[in-house]
Protein backbone atom coordinates (compact mmCIF):
# COMPACT_ATOMS: atom_id res chain seq x y z
CA UNK A 1 0.00 0.00 0.00
CA UNK A 2 0.87 3.23 -0.73
CA UNK A 3 0.44 6.53 1.57
CA UNK A 4 -1.81 8.78 0.12
CA UNK A 5 -3.19 11.93 1.10
CA UNK A 6 -6.44 13.99 -0.64
CA UNK A 7 -6.29 17.60 -2.01
CA UNK A 8 -9.39 17.95 -0.09
CA UNK A 9 -7.22 18.11 3.60
CA UNK A 10 -5.97 21.48 2.16
CA UNK A 11 -9.13 23.00 0.78
CA UNK A 12 -9.60 25.50 3.40
CA UNK A 13 -6.48 26.43 3.28
CA UNK A 14 -5.46 27.08 -0.21
CA UNK A 15 -7.26 29.23 -2.50
CA UNK A 16 -5.93 26.93 -5.93
CA UNK A 17 -5.14 22.85 -6.46
CA UNK A 18 -1.06 23.76 -7.28
CA UNK A 19 -1.05 25.51 -3.61
CA UNK A 20 -2.96 22.49 -2.68
CA UNK A 21 -0.13 19.88 -4.12
CA UNK A 22 2.44 22.18 -2.15
CA UNK A 23 1.26 21.95 1.29
CA UNK A 24 0.64 18.37 0.49
CA UNK A 25 4.29 17.95 -0.20
CA UNK A 26 5.27 20.02 2.43
CA UNK A 27 3.61 17.65 5.01
CA UNK A 28 6.02 15.23 3.43
CA UNK A 29 3.37 12.84 1.43
CA UNK A 30 4.16 11.85 -2.19
CA UNK A 31 1.33 10.26 -3.41
CA UNK A 32 -1.81 12.00 -4.20
CA UNK A 33 -5.73 11.62 -3.89
CA UNK A 34 -7.22 14.75 -6.50
CA UNK A 35 -10.15 15.81 -4.26
CA UNK A 36 -13.31 17.05 -6.79
CA UNK A 37 -15.90 16.77 -4.45
CA UNK A 38 -17.18 20.55 -4.14
CA UNK A 39 -16.80 22.72 -6.34
CA UNK A 40 -13.22 22.15 -7.77
CA UNK A 41 -14.11 20.74 -10.87
CA UNK A 42 -15.96 24.05 -12.07
CA UNK A 43 -13.36 26.42 -12.92
CA UNK A 44 -12.33 23.57 -15.52
CA UNK A 45 -15.52 23.90 -17.45
CA UNK A 46 -14.15 26.11 -20.42
CA UNK A 47 -12.25 25.30 -23.60
CA UNK A 48 -8.84 25.92 -22.18
CA UNK A 49 -9.39 23.53 -19.56
CA UNK A 50 -6.32 20.99 -20.70
CA UNK A 51 -3.88 23.71 -20.29
CA UNK A 52 -4.61 24.42 -16.59
CA UNK A 53 -4.80 20.38 -16.00
CA UNK A 54 -1.30 20.75 -17.73
CA UNK A 55 0.07 23.35 -15.20
CA UNK A 56 -1.48 21.01 -12.09
CA UNK A 57 0.35 18.23 -13.95
CA UNK A 58 3.70 20.05 -14.78
CA UNK A 59 3.99 21.21 -10.70
CA UNK A 60 3.09 17.63 -9.34
CA UNK A 61 6.23 16.55 -11.49
CA UNK A 62 8.32 19.15 -10.47
CA UNK A 63 7.60 18.24 -6.70
CA UNK A 64 7.69 14.18 -7.20
CA UNK A 65 4.24 13.73 -6.49
CA UNK A 66 2.21 11.04 -8.16
CA UNK A 67 -1.84 11.04 -8.50
CA UNK A 68 -2.91 7.32 -7.33
CA UNK A 69 -6.98 8.31 -7.17
CA UNK A 70 -9.28 10.87 -7.58
CA UNK A 71 -13.04 12.35 -5.87
CA UNK A 72 -15.76 13.41 -8.25
CA UNK A 73 -18.42 16.05 -7.90
CA UNK A 74 -20.69 14.29 -4.95
CA UNK A 75 -24.35 15.23 -5.85
CA UNK A 76 -27.86 14.15 -5.07
CA UNK A 77 -27.91 12.01 -8.23
CA UNK A 78 -31.26 10.47 -8.19
CA UNK A 79 -33.18 13.20 -6.00
CA UNK A 80 -32.38 16.61 -5.90
CA UNK A 81 -33.28 18.42 -2.74
CA UNK A 82 -31.15 21.23 -2.80
CA UNK A 83 -33.06 24.26 -4.99
CA UNK A 84 -29.36 25.43 -5.48
CA UNK A 85 -28.15 22.37 -6.45
CA UNK A 86 -28.31 22.63 -10.60
CA UNK A 87 -28.29 18.63 -11.61
CA UNK A 88 -26.77 19.17 -15.43
CA UNK A 89 -24.13 21.51 -14.25
CA UNK A 90 -23.34 18.51 -11.44
CA UNK A 91 -23.65 15.99 -13.76
CA UNK A 92 -21.17 17.98 -16.84
CA UNK A 93 -18.65 18.61 -13.72
CA UNK A 94 -18.88 14.68 -13.42
CA UNK A 95 -17.81 13.51 -17.15
CA UNK A 96 -14.92 16.66 -16.89
CA UNK A 97 -13.52 15.33 -13.48
CA UNK A 98 -13.34 12.12 -15.28
CA UNK A 99 -11.60 13.79 -18.49
CA UNK A 100 -8.94 15.13 -15.64
CA UNK A 101 -8.07 11.82 -14.79
CA UNK A 102 -6.85 11.00 -17.82
CA UNK A 103 -5.00 13.98 -18.11
CA UNK A 104 -3.27 13.25 -14.76
CA UNK A 105 -3.00 9.72 -15.89
CA UNK A 106 -5.10 9.02 -12.42
CA UNK A 107 -6.56 5.66 -12.79
CA UNK A 108 -9.84 5.69 -11.09
CA UNK A 109 -12.19 8.06 -9.55
CA UNK A 110 -14.96 7.83 -7.00
CA UNK A 111 -18.33 8.63 -7.90
CA UNK A 112 -21.62 8.13 -4.98
CA UNK A 113 -24.55 5.94 -5.49
CA UNK A 114 -27.84 8.09 -4.79
CA UNK A 115 -30.95 7.70 -2.98
CA UNK A 116 -34.47 8.26 -3.28
CA UNK A 117 -37.43 8.74 -0.75
CA UNK A 118 -40.14 6.12 -0.53
CA UNK A 119 -37.60 4.10 -3.38
CA UNK A 120 -37.36 0.17 -2.90
CA UNK A 121 -33.87 -2.02 -2.98
CA UNK A 122 -34.70 -2.71 -6.51
CA UNK A 123 -35.78 0.54 -8.06
CA UNK A 124 -33.01 2.64 -6.27
CA UNK A 125 -30.59 -0.08 -7.23
CA UNK A 126 -32.07 -0.07 -10.90
CA UNK A 127 -31.86 3.97 -10.77
CA UNK A 128 -28.04 3.75 -10.13
CA UNK A 129 -27.22 1.56 -12.37
CA UNK A 130 -29.02 3.64 -14.84
CA UNK A 131 -27.01 6.67 -14.01
CA UNK A 132 -23.31 4.57 -14.05
CA UNK A 133 -24.35 3.56 -17.13
CA UNK A 134 -24.64 7.20 -19.09
CA UNK A 135 -20.77 7.27 -17.54
CA UNK A 136 -20.04 4.18 -19.40
CA UNK A 137 -18.68 6.32 -22.54
CA UNK A 138 -16.40 8.51 -21.20
CA UNK A 139 -15.65 5.67 -18.80
CA UNK A 140 -14.68 3.53 -21.55
CA UNK A 141 -12.85 6.26 -23.72
CA UNK A 142 -10.64 7.15 -21.03
CA UNK A 143 -10.08 3.95 -19.36
CA UNK A 144 -10.68 5.48 -15.85
CA UNK A 145 -12.28 2.82 -13.61
CA UNK A 146 -14.86 4.27 -11.21
CA UNK A 147 -15.36 3.70 -7.57
CA UNK A 148 -18.59 3.46 -5.57
CA UNK A 149 -18.27 4.13 -2.22
CA UNK A 150 -19.63 2.94 1.39
CA UNK A 151 -21.79 5.65 2.86
CA UNK A 152 -22.28 6.27 6.68
CA UNK A 153 -25.84 6.18 7.22
CA UNK A 154 -28.52 4.18 8.03
CA UNK A 155 -32.13 3.25 5.81
CA UNK A 156 -34.19 6.43 6.74
CA UNK A 157 -37.51 7.67 4.46
CA UNK A 158 -37.56 4.84 2.69
CA UNK A 159 -34.39 5.25 1.19
CA UNK A 160 -32.01 2.42 0.43
CA UNK A 161 -28.36 3.30 1.13
CA UNK A 162 -25.03 1.14 0.19
CA UNK A 163 -23.82 1.27 3.55
CA UNK A 164 -22.36 -2.49 4.11
CA UNK A 165 -19.82 -4.26 2.28
CA UNK A 166 -22.48 -6.63 1.03
CA UNK A 167 -24.62 -4.00 -0.20
CA UNK A 168 -22.26 -2.49 -1.86
CA UNK A 169 -20.51 -5.93 -3.08
CA UNK A 170 -24.35 -6.59 -4.69
CA UNK A 171 -24.88 -3.23 -6.34
CA UNK A 172 -20.94 -3.70 -8.19
CA UNK A 173 -22.25 -7.39 -9.42
CA UNK A 174 -25.54 -5.44 -10.55
CA UNK A 175 -23.74 -3.16 -12.46
CA UNK A 176 -21.16 -5.68 -13.88
CA UNK A 177 -19.10 -3.58 -15.73
CA UNK A 178 -15.34 -3.91 -16.02
CA UNK A 179 -14.61 -0.10 -14.73
CA UNK A 180 -16.93 -0.46 -12.02
CA UNK A 181 -15.08 -1.35 -8.28
CA UNK A 182 -15.60 -0.44 -4.95
CA UNK A 183 -13.98 1.92 -2.40
CA UNK A 184 -14.47 1.71 1.31
CA UNK A 185 -14.98 4.83 3.66
CA UNK A 186 -13.41 3.43 7.16
CA UNK A 187 -15.23 6.52 9.07
CA UNK A 188 -18.23 5.44 7.36
CA UNK A 189 -18.27 1.78 8.60
CA UNK A 190 -17.56 3.11 12.11
CA UNK A 191 -20.26 5.39 12.06
CA UNK A 192 -22.26 2.45 10.80
CA UNK A 193 -20.86 0.33 14.12
CA UNK A 194 -20.20 -2.11 10.93
CA UNK A 195 -17.47 -5.38 11.57
CA UNK A 196 -15.32 -3.47 9.21
CA UNK A 197 -12.98 -6.77 8.92
CA UNK A 198 -16.16 -8.68 7.15
CA UNK A 199 -17.42 -5.83 4.99
CA UNK A 200 -13.85 -5.70 3.44
CA UNK A 201 -13.55 -9.32 3.10
CA UNK A 202 -16.57 -9.23 1.73
CA UNK A 203 -16.07 -6.64 -0.84
CA UNK A 204 -13.45 -8.49 -2.20
CA UNK A 205 -11.13 -8.03 -4.97
CA UNK A 206 -13.33 -4.86 -6.33
CA UNK A 207 -11.55 -3.35 -3.23
CA UNK A 208 -9.73 -0.83 -5.37
CA UNK A 209 -9.85 2.10 -3.03
CA UNK A 210 -10.21 3.26 0.78
CA UNK A 211 -10.66 6.38 2.68
CA UNK A 212 -8.72 6.68 6.13
CA UNK A 213 -10.59 8.16 8.80
CA UNK A 214 -11.67 7.99 12.39
CA UNK A 215 -14.95 9.59 14.03
CA UNK A 216 -16.80 8.93 17.61
CA UNK A 217 -19.54 6.87 15.87
CA UNK A 218 -22.11 9.45 16.31
CA UNK A 219 -21.45 11.59 13.26
CA UNK A 220 -19.50 11.62 9.90
CA UNK A 221 -16.80 13.32 11.34
CA UNK A 222 -13.70 12.80 9.08
CA UNK A 223 -10.86 13.06 11.87
CA UNK A 224 -7.07 12.15 11.70
CA UNK A 225 -6.96 8.54 13.01
CA UNK A 226 -6.47 7.42 16.74
CA UNK A 227 -8.76 10.42 17.53
CA UNK A 228 -12.07 8.73 17.54
CA UNK A 229 -13.70 5.14 17.93
CA UNK A 230 -11.72 3.56 14.64
CA UNK A 231 -11.00 0.11 15.70
CA UNK A 232 -7.21 0.53 13.62
CA UNK A 233 -6.00 -3.48 14.06
CA UNK A 234 -9.09 -4.34 12.53
CA UNK A 235 -9.08 -2.82 9.56
CA UNK A 236 -5.49 -3.39 9.09
CA UNK A 237 -5.96 -6.80 9.37
CA UNK A 238 -8.79 -6.64 7.03
CA UNK A 239 -6.85 -4.82 4.32
CA UNK A 240 -3.83 -7.85 4.96
CA UNK A 241 -6.03 -10.30 4.97
CA UNK A 242 -7.93 -9.27 1.16
CA UNK A 243 -4.76 -8.53 0.01
CA UNK A 244 -5.05 -5.04 -0.51
CA UNK A 245 -2.84 -3.17 -2.52
CA UNK A 246 -4.39 0.00 -3.91
CA UNK A 247 -3.58 3.44 -2.27
CA UNK A 248 -4.15 4.34 1.66
CA UNK A 249 -5.79 7.35 1.79
CA UNK A 250 -6.30 9.41 4.63
CA UNK A 251 -9.36 11.81 3.71
CA UNK A 252 -9.67 13.75 7.21
CA UNK A 253 -11.26 16.81 5.71
CA UNK A 254 -13.23 17.30 8.53
CA UNK A 255 -10.04 17.31 11.46
CA UNK A 256 -9.08 21.00 12.10
CA UNK A 257 -10.94 23.36 9.69
CA UNK A 258 -8.58 26.53 9.86
CA UNK A 259 -7.36 25.70 13.05
CA UNK A 260 -3.75 24.95 14.59
CA UNK A 261 -2.98 21.26 15.78
CA UNK A 262 0.11 20.63 18.25
CA UNK A 263 1.12 17.83 19.80
CA UNK A 264 3.66 17.18 22.57
CA UNK A 265 3.58 12.96 23.28
CA UNK A 266 6.41 12.14 25.84
CA UNK A 267 8.09 9.12 24.75
CA UNK A 268 7.45 5.63 26.07
CA UNK A 269 4.17 6.21 28.17
CA UNK A 270 2.28 2.97 28.64
CA UNK A 271 -0.91 3.01 30.52
CA UNK A 272 -3.39 0.05 31.61
CA UNK A 273 -6.81 0.93 31.85
CA UNK A 274 -9.91 0.27 29.82
CA UNK A 275 -9.16 1.09 26.28
CA UNK A 276 -13.25 1.69 25.36
CA UNK A 277 -13.51 4.17 27.94
CA UNK A 278 -10.15 5.74 27.06
CA UNK A 279 -10.96 5.91 23.32
CA UNK A 280 -13.84 7.18 24.11
CA UNK A 281 -12.49 10.11 26.30
CA UNK A 282 -10.03 11.55 24.02
CA UNK A 283 -12.59 11.30 20.90
CA UNK A 284 -14.84 13.47 23.30
CA UNK A 285 -12.05 16.09 24.32
CA UNK A 286 -11.08 16.19 20.92
CA UNK A 287 -14.30 16.66 19.49
CA UNK A 288 -15.00 19.26 21.54
CA UNK A 289 -11.45 20.90 21.02
CA UNK A 290 -12.17 21.06 17.09
CA UNK A 291 -16.00 22.13 18.26
CA UNK A 292 -15.53 25.29 20.32
CA UNK A 293 -11.42 26.18 19.19
CA UNK A 294 -12.05 29.60 17.30
CA UNK A 295 -11.43 30.28 13.85
CA UNK A 296 -7.46 30.38 13.02
CA UNK A 297 -7.17 29.13 16.64
CA UNK A 298 -5.11 26.22 18.05
CA UNK A 299 -5.96 23.12 19.69
CA UNK A 300 -2.98 21.73 22.05
CA UNK A 301 -3.00 17.79 22.99
CA UNK A 302 0.07 17.06 25.59
CA UNK A 303 0.31 13.57 27.00
CA UNK A 304 3.69 12.95 30.03
CA UNK A 305 4.46 11.36 32.48
CA UNK A 306 3.60 12.13 36.65
CA UNK A 307 4.80 11.74 39.78
CA UNK A 308 4.47 8.19 40.22
CA UNK A 309 2.46 5.86 37.73
CA UNK A 310 0.35 8.67 36.81
CA UNK A 311 0.00 9.81 33.09
CA UNK A 312 -1.34 13.24 32.67
CA UNK A 313 -3.29 14.08 29.17
CA UNK A 314 -4.35 17.76 28.52
CA UNK A 315 -6.36 18.85 25.55
CA UNK A 316 -6.39 22.52 25.25
CA UNK A 317 -8.06 24.86 22.86
CA UNK A 318 -8.21 28.69 22.51
CA UNK A 319 -11.65 30.30 21.53
CA UNK A 320 -14.32 32.34 23.97
CA UNK A 321 -14.02 32.54 27.54
CA UNK A 322 -16.57 30.58 29.71
CA UNK A 323 -18.39 33.17 32.00
CA UNK A 324 -16.98 32.75 35.80
CA UNK A 325 -20.58 32.00 37.00
CA UNK A 326 -20.78 28.90 34.53
CA UNK A 327 -17.17 27.46 35.48
CA UNK A 328 -18.56 25.00 38.30
CA UNK A 329 -21.02 23.99 35.73
CA UNK A 330 -19.15 22.49 33.21
CA UNK A 331 -19.16 19.03 34.40
CA UNK A 332 -22.55 18.43 34.44
CA UNK A 333 -23.84 16.52 31.93
CA UNK A 334 -25.08 17.78 28.79
CA UNK A 335 -24.76 21.34 29.98
CA UNK A 336 -23.73 23.84 27.29
CA UNK A 337 -22.62 27.47 28.81
CA UNK A 338 -24.27 29.12 25.36
CA UNK A 339 -27.50 28.06 24.47
CA UNK A 340 -27.14 29.01 20.95
CA UNK A 341 -24.51 26.18 20.41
Amino acid sequence: MKLCNTTGNYALHCDNEIDKLKELHRAGFRYVDFSMYGDEARPFMHDNWKEDIRKIKQTADELGLKFLQAHSPAFETLETLDPNENWDEKYKETIRSIEICKELDIPMTVIHAGVKRNTSKEETMELNKKFYESLFPIMEQTGVNVLVENVGIPDNNGRYYLNTGARLREFIDYVNHPLIHACWDIGHGNAMMRDQHDDIMTVGEHLYAIHYNDNNELDDQHRFPFIGTVEHYKTIQALIDAKFKGPFTFEATGTIKHKLLNFDIEEKITYKGDQASVKQIVSILMDNAVKYANKGGTINVTLKKEIGKNVSLTVYNTGSQIPAEDSNKIFERFYRGDSSR
